[in-house]
């Protein structure tokens, strides 16, 4: 890709060696932060990534380990299987065991510290694409790089890849560098034009075989290419340079479509993705008779698609209209959702608080203040490149009030906000100078986020609401493994989805659910197993038998967590009542008829399907029917207090972390009246 030089500035390899040592230290900053994160142990890879980054974890161990890879991983999803290949892509995970044995990587005992390191590194390959997108739209080499500075030390950027394993840290690079690419191609005086543009679409073609995510950004990249064919209706050469680009792109998503097993799965060549980038390149090459034929075209393929893209993507599409549809706010009744919205409509697919918002994009939000001062000289006609970012930048925007998971993409265009060629009235070193302030600040809150000089954890602590889901312990998470690892005997394990990734990876045991969604039976298995959860416990014996599961792992928060994210929520259940598997399971081992109880610890219990149970001799407080005071209503359902119990196990914690603390600096008595109080307000400490 070409470079511009200032005439009298360090030559061009400088700047790009100083972007390199801003990827690095960016990766540094990211393993850093791994390694500190309670779950991380160097000797022991046991919890140290969950959900979908433990399932991708257990591939990528067993293909660095030289292990082949079943068609049908019947452990992953027992007894009926996942289909590797095409309910999932191992892309990423091929990738991350090439890259082990191409660096001598032999014993994988310690492997989680090698893909702690490749996820570092290979998420702030998006620094680099930044510096590129930065050059290509016309910015001095020096703004470019200090706005890829900001980036690259954004907390917004870094704690996103902490003790993570996720397919966004290997799509998103290839995703930006897409931009940058097609950034290249739009230039006028781009000399290799097509080379930038089939770089470009070979990004995206190998973002979009190993993200599913991909193909919604592909979906916001062809409005963002329509307002820069718009912006440049008068300009015949821009036009040209459009039409080339979108046709290099849909060659590339053509060429996914076919080599990818999962795409190929969705029918994504006649998917909406596919023909609304095809209708536009009918409006580029022949104008309004053009688009209208792409357009019907577009409606015709997605009309044959629609029930293998609902199969996959019909949850996705579910949540988003049910969002839009009741103002982003979750209702407080369950039953106004759809069944897919429940189960998606959590953690990073609700919209963002104001505390979140703050704290990762303040002050980095400050580089977009030079795009609200235009230029009172005459624009360029010239500049799709620029136009594109600027409809990107608004459309990640409004995506990520929707998906806060899509903070990710956004804080990367708010990043390049200031690079466009078009001139503000800001004069090049105040921009400058606020590049460099806003990389400051942010590395301060990104290297030191609890530091008493950090003002900004403060505000955003104020502005966020508090969280009422009831936290667990990862030492016991650990516990529960080395459990199922050492007595489990690798019988079949139902769990929570979440958890479920985890057994699979760190114990022998198959489990019944796993996290990857874009399966509709399996969305259907998930929703069955907890209706069955807050049902009797003959509903969920008849569930166990049915797929063959021999041991459950029971979760505290099975019935404390009241908050709409729980999975009392999820599963739209009717009010508790003494005969509730849940509540059986929580509080009266010794009553069930078809589970007995093997294992427990204080957010965990296990029970041996097809056995009666039995009483534990010693109760963990938080299965104490006492500490809930419990009564029933006049319609015979059960009322407790578990708010009463969480805020007294939290105050309890807090008080037994101040005792602690007082013990260290030699304040005994300080000590001791904190630690009595800890005991009075929750047994057991």
């Amino acid at each position: 890709m070409p470079v511009e030089q200032t005439p009298a500035g360090p030559p061009a390899w400088t700047y790009w060696l100083a972007a390199l040592t801003a990827a690095l230290f960016s990766a540094y900053l990211k393993i850093g932060l791994s390694q500190a994160m309670p779950t991380f142990d160097a000797r022991d890879d046991t919890a140290c990534f969950h959900v979908e980054g433990a399932l991708q974890y257990r591939y990528a161990k067993l293909l660095a380990a030289g292990q082949d890879i079943p068609d049908v991983d019947v452990k992953a999803q027992y007894p009926e299987g996942l289909r590797v290949g095409r309910d999932v892509s191992l892309i990423m995970e091929r990738a991350t065991a090439w890259t082990f044995w191409l660096l001598g990587g032999t014993s994988v005992r310690e492997f989680h510290r090698f893909v702690v390191a490749w996820v570092a590194g290979f998420s702030s390959l998006s620094v680099l694409a930044l510096f590129a997108l930065g050059l290509a739209l016309g910015a001095p080499p020096g703004l470019s790089l200090a706005c890829a500075a900001a980036y690259a030390v954004a907390w917004a950027q870094v704690s996103p890849m902490a003790a993570t394993y996720g397919l966004q840290t290997f799509a998103l690079p290839l995703l930006f560098w897409t931009v940058a690419a097609l950034a290249f191609a739009l230039r006028e005086d781009s000399p290799g034009a097509d080379a930038a543009a089939a770089g470009a679409a070979a990004a995206l073609a190998l973002a979009l075989a190993s993200w599913h995510f991909s193909r919604f950004f592909l979906l916001t990249l062809w409005p963002a290419l329509s307002f820069a064919a718009w912006r440049a209706r008068q300009d015949d050469g821009a036009r040209r340079r459009l039409l080339r680009a979108v046709l290099w792109l849909l060659a590339g998503a053509a060429a996914a479509g076919l080599a990818s097993g999962v795409l190929r799965q969705t029918d994504f060549l006649l998917s909406p993705e596919m023909w609304a980038g095809a209708a536009l390149a009918a409006w580029l090459a022949f104008g309004p008779r053009g688009l209208a034929f792409g357009a019907l075209a577009a409606a015709a393929a997605a009309a044959w698609s629609r029930g293998a893209e609902s199969a996959a993507y019909g949850h996705v599409w579910g949540l988003l209209w049910d969002k839009l549809r009741l103002g982003l706010v979750k209702p407080e009744d369950p039953r106004l959702l759809s069944q897919d919205a429940r189960l998606l409509w959590t953690g990073p697919f609700n919209s963002p608080d104001a505390g979140f918002l703050f704290f990762s994009l303040f002050p980095l939000a400050l580089l977009a203040l030079p795009r609200l001062w235009p230029s009172r000289q005459p624009e360029a006609p010239e500049d799709a490149a620029g136009d594109l970012c600027d409809a990107l930048l608004l459309i990640e925007l409004a995506s990520t009030a929707l998906v806060l998971r899509l903070t990710d993409v956004l804080v990367f265009f708010l990043a390049a906000a200031p690079l466009r060629r078009r001139a503000s009235r800001w004069r090049p070193r105040a921009v400058l100078a606020l590049a460099a302030a806003v990389a400051a600040c942010e590395g301060l809150k990104t290297v030191a986020p609890q530091s008493r000089l950090n003002p900004f954890m403060r505000v955003a602590a104020a502005l966020t609401p508090p969280d009422r889901q009831p936290g667990y312990s990862g030492q016991n998470e650990r516990r529960l493994l080395a459990w199922l690892s050492r007595d489990g005997g690798g019988r079949p394990v139902l769990a929570d989805f979440g958890l479920s990734a985890s057994i699979l990876a760190y114990t022998p045991s198959p489990v019944l659910l796993q996290p990857k969604f874009e399966s509709g039976p399996l969305r259907e298995k998930t929703a069955a197993y907890l209706h069955a959860l807050y049902s009797g416990e003959d509903d969920f014996d008849a569930y166990c038998r049915r797929y063959g599961a021999k041991l459950f792992v029971y979760s505290a928060a099975d019935l404390l967590d009241q908050t709409r994210d729980g999975p009392r929520y999820m599963a739209a259940a009717p009010p508790l009542r003494d005969s509730t598997a849940a509540v059986l399971f929580h509080f009266h081992p010794e009553a069930l008829r078809h589970f007995r109880l093997v294992y427990e610890n204080a957010d965990y219990r296990v029970y041996e399907e097809g056995e009666p149970g039995i009483a534990p001799k010693a109760v963990p407080p938080i299965y104490d029917p006492a500490q809930y005071h419990p009564q029933h209503a006049a319609d015979g359902t059960l009322v407790l207090d578990v708010t009463g119990v969480l805020q007294r196990r939290d105050f309890a914690r807090a008080a037994l972390f101040l005792a602690a603390a007082f013990a260290r600096m030699g304040q005994e008595g300080l000590a001791r009246r904190y630690a009595a109080a800890a005991r009075a307000a929750w047994p057991g400490n």
